[in-house]
């Protein structure tokens, strides 16, 4: 799509382009799209995308009853509130489309293995089959129960490798910021924007730590600038976490104040952001295999855990529920203990005789 069909995501399934704003409305595989003048109510809209999939569903061919699609479909209603719905939605659609016409009981742990065999064989990651065959076992759990049996428990569950380091040092994130253009998008008829709001919600990940998801939702009530604190909207996310506030630190706040002043609330492309950020990182020099966005939050956690080293504060700063999730973002870390060690081993050198005059049966001193 050219520079002028280039669309802006402003709400659900509305998308805003050089020609005005376009609705999408979808049930299922059908998919309906109408076109509005670009001063349009988003009430109006919504209000026909609310009516379309009404009329959509309708359409739709009917589930026969008794299959592994009629049981997906009753297990899809019973968990419609899930903070993390749509995600699992799309994992179950996946294994329907692998065996929706078969009757659920004449599914086998060997069938089931053989599909979870052939995501790994694609390349997917190890994490991402694990979540697939997590919402297929939740399923069969929840319609007949953990104590009956389940073919799912005995099948392929992949190990997850362990954690990269995939922090950035600060002193580089500065320059990749700097080396983002700092000039707003140039949409057909509208001047242009004062500033990049790209720019600034890269700095906002990078001295806040909050992921792509919540930054979205940030609303200005969010923050309170006297105290320097952020109300963190309530993250979906895995089990996901409470609405929680967390205190700013002094780049959070200026990053902050310049997104405000960008007026960046609100919704925007993930895959617009990755793009300009991968820019960046060529400007600079960064190798740019596999680096993304996300790694800025990932070098948040990683510097405040090597200056803190308290993995509990770190992990309530990133909004995690587990240490597990924080362990992730501190295997770039140095232990602080061990850095302790370094520096008494290190003064031990610098006294007279230094190493070479100690032997193992040597009493040393024991620090408080």
């Amino acid at each position: 799509m050219g520079e002028r069909g280039k669309r802006i995501r402003i709400a659900k399934g509305i998308y805003r382009d050089a020609y005005g704003l376009a609705a999408v409305a979808k049930a299922g595989d059908l998919r309906r799209e109408k076109r509005y003048p670009s001063d349009a109510s988003l009430k109006t809209i919504k209000a026909w995308q609310n009516e379309t999939r009404v009329a959509l569903r309708k359409l739709r061919p009917g589930v026969t009853r008794g299959t592994f699609a009629a049981d997906a479909e009753q297990y899809l209603q019973g968990v419609a509130a899930m903070p993390t719905y749509k995600e699992r939605k799309k994992h179950i659609e996946l294994w329907i489309a692998e065996f929706g016409q078969r009757a659920r009981y004449t599914i086998t742990t060997t069938e089931i293995d053989a599909v979870l065999s052939r995501w790994l064989q694609a390349g997917l990651a190890a994490s991402t089959i694990r979540h697939r065959r997590t919402a297929l076992l939740h399923l069969w759990n929840r319609l007949d129960g953990k104590d009956t049996a389940n073919p799912v428990r005995a099948s392929l569950n992949p190990a997850e490798p362990e954690p990269e380091a995939r922090a950035i040092p600060y002193p580089k994130i500065r320059k990749l910021l700097a080396a983002l253009p700092n000039v707003g998008q140039a949409i057909k008829g509208q001047a242009r924007e004062k500033g990049s709001k790209t720019s600034a919600r890269l700095a906002v990940m990078a001295y806040t730590g909050l992921p792509q998801s919540l930054i979205k939702r940030l609303t200005p009530a969010d923050i309170d600038w006297r105290s320097a604190t952020l109300y963190a909207p309530q993250r979906h996310k895995g089990k996901g976490t409470k609405r929680r506030q967390i205190p700013l630190t002094a780049a959070g706040v200026k990053a902050l104040r310049r997104f405000a002043s960008l007026n960046c609330w609100g919704s925007f492309s993930n895959s617009a952001l990755r793009q300009t950020f991968r820019r960046a990182c060529k400007a600079v020099g960064m190798t740019t295999g596999g680096v993304r966005p996300y790694d800025l939050r990932h070098s948040f956690g990683t510097a405040l855990y090597a200056l803190t080293g308290d993995p509990k504060a770190t992990g309530e700063m990133l909004l995690h529920l587990s240490r597990k999730t924080t362990d992730r973002y501190t295997v770039g870390g140095v232990e602080p203990r061990l850095r302790l060690a370094v520096a008494k081993f290190n003064r031990m050198s610098r006294q007279k005789g230094g190493t070479r005059g100690w032997h193992p049966g040597q009493n040393v001193k024991k620090t408080a």
